[in-house]
């Protein structure tokens, strides 16, 4: 298994945040006219205007794209800067042969940074709990 983020699930994530914070936004907006950012609104989307049906799901597309489109540039970024990362802290470029070579268990992380192994049970006093 990889540490990398996922294009799809990142851009769903961000879509659905944005999508949700615009309805919201839009019903604050009609319960509280005086604190209206619908000004804004009309700025950053393209075709938007206050408040019809066909303009408030126009707005709600552009938002999700826009959601979406954020999720599309910040995966790779991240997922450049932790394999950038990752190279720099272990010397290795590749992070699955260095998690499977070091026993970890999957680890993605250098043996050094994970706590150490549990010592086994000692049998002498395994034996003295058993007795009482």
């Amino acid at each position: 298994m990889t540490n990398t983020l996922s294009l799809k699930a990142v851009g769903h994530a961000t879509s659905l945040l944005v999508a949700v914070t615009f309805a919201l936004r839009a019903g604050f907006d009609l319960l509280f006219p005086g604190q209206a950012m619908y000004q804004t609104w009309l700025r950053l989307l393209p075709g938007f205007t206050w408040l019809t049906w066909q303009s408030f799901l126009l707005g709600l597309v552009e938002v999700v794209g826009y959601g979406f489109l954020f999720g599309l540039v910040f995966a790779p970024l991240y997922n450049f800067f932790l394999a950038k990362v990752w190279k720099l802290e272990t010397g290795s470029p590749d992070r699955g042969a260095r998690a499977s070579s070091s026993g970890g268990g999957g680890c993605p992380w250098p043996r050094a940074a994970r706590r150490p192994p549990r010592p086994s049970p000692d049998p002498r006093r395994a034996s003295a709990a058993a007795r009482a």
